[in-house]
């Protein structure tokens, strides 16, 4: 319950801190509205990476060369998007082309425009209308599959309902409550489908395959098997962005070895000697620093100083894993008689991510790590506030 409390906050604050620097609110009458926002105009060219945070409606309708990130309650896409396209809404509504691969999550997905490569897609609802176009081939999980357009390689389904009414090129594979092919349907390849019910197929329907269903293993409803599904592909997902994040933090570590070499030297005995007391000063600093900098926010002029709060919270908070990794490190190396501080971060970091792994505990080693270098950093910077006065250099 901590961890997810402590997690509350910091998504509170990084939310607050993004709405600060990407204002899409307007002041009306003393309360904040939403107001519609057309992205990208008809007629007009970005010719680089195209990122949008949030918006009520989000609306590209120009031409993006370059990834597009975005994030709505409705997503419309009409113009021309070269590279790949991300987003998340409650509605996204693609009539465009989009070059690269599509990747979006939401309640409800419509494409009707042409995609070049391949689509994957997490909705309540999803619809490839009759005149869309996917290249590529289509990853879809979701409560309703409707597939009347033009699909030309492979279709891999995890549906309550899966309805086929327009072209597949390649093999269709599928996890589903129920499958349906209407007499327009023209499947190029195999239709495998894993359900409790039998495919109904329609009279002129094309099948150029073979058509096999497999029945559920026994237990397994194929709500289950869904589910199962879905949860596994978020269990690799969740993997993958660790292993990217370990990279990430291993690049700043090796920087913080080679640019700071004495400051590390400084803060791993005070992890080392001085635990308890970088753990209660780390837990006030979690908890405080994030409610001062909101309550100065109210203050209107206390704005920039809460920003600028932040933005070193949010560093420190970086920081807090990449110190405990050295330290971690070097209690390790210390074991086979080493002491290299690059060896320390590489050694440490792999040691701390396969830690934060560990069911059940992993949550708990990552929230500890992230106290005691909070802690330690304010120890630090503390002693050097109070040499610096000492010596009347402030």
């Amino acid at each position: 319950e901590l961890m997810k409390y402590i997690k509350s906050i910091a998504i509170s604050t990084l939310i607050t801190f993004v709405t600060l620097l990407f204002p899409t609110f307007v002041w009306a009458q003393r309360e904040m509205r939403t107001t519609r926002t057309v992205i990208l105009p008809k007629d007009e060219t970005v010719t680089r990476d195209f990122f949008i945070k949030a918006g009520e409606v989000v609306e590209i309708m120009g031409n993006v060369k370059g990834d597009v990130v975005v994030a709505g309650e409705d997503v419309v896409v009409e113009g021309k998007v070269d590279g790949d396209l991300l987003a998340v809404g409650g509605r996204i509504w693609v009539t465009g082309e989009v070059t690269q691969d599509i990747r979006v999550a939401g309640g409800e997905v419509i494409l009707s425009g042409k995609v070049g490569r391949n689509v994957t897609a997490f909705s309540g609802s999803i619809r490839i209308d009759e005149g869309a176009v996917v290249e590529g081939g289509v990853v879809a999980f979701a409560g309703d599959i409707f597939s009347s357009g033009d699909v030309r390689g492979d279709l891999w389904v995890a549906a309550g309902n899966l309805n086929l009414s327009g072209k597949v090129g390649g093999n269709i594979e599928s996890y589903v409550g129920t499958i349906s092919a209407s007499s327009k349907a023209d499947l190029g390849g195999d239709l495998i489908y894993t359900s409790d019910n039998e495919a109904r197929i329609g009279k002129g329907a094309s099948i150029a395959g073979s058509l096999l269903r497999k029945t559920p293993p026994a237990g397994f409803s194929s709500k289950q098997i869904q589910k199962d599904q879905i949860r596994q592909v978020f269990r690799r997902i969740g993997y993958a962005a660790k292993f990217i994040g370990m990279l990430g933090a291993l690049v700043v570590g090796l920087l913080v070895v080679k640019l700071f070499p004495n400051s590390i030297k400084l803060i791993e005995p005070i992890i080392d000697k001085r635990l308890l007391a970088s753990l209660g000063f780390g837990f006030i600093a979690l908890i405080i620093i994030p409610i001062a900098s909101i309550m100065l926010m109210f203050t209107v002029i206390g704005i920039p100083i809460a920003i600028i709060t932040l933005m070193f919270y949010l560093l420190a908070l970086y920081l807090s894993k990449i110190f405990v990794s050295l330290w971690l490190g070097g209690k390790l190396i210390k074991l086979f008689n080493k002491n290299n501080d690059y060896l320390k971060i590489i050694i440490g970091l792999c040691a701390y991510y396969i830690l934060t792994i560990i069911p059940f505990v992993g949550d708990l080693i990552a929230l500890i790590a992230i106290i005691s270098g909070l802690g330690s950093q304010f120890i630090l910077y503390r002693g050097w506030y109070d040499s610096a006065k000492l010596k009347k250099l402030t």
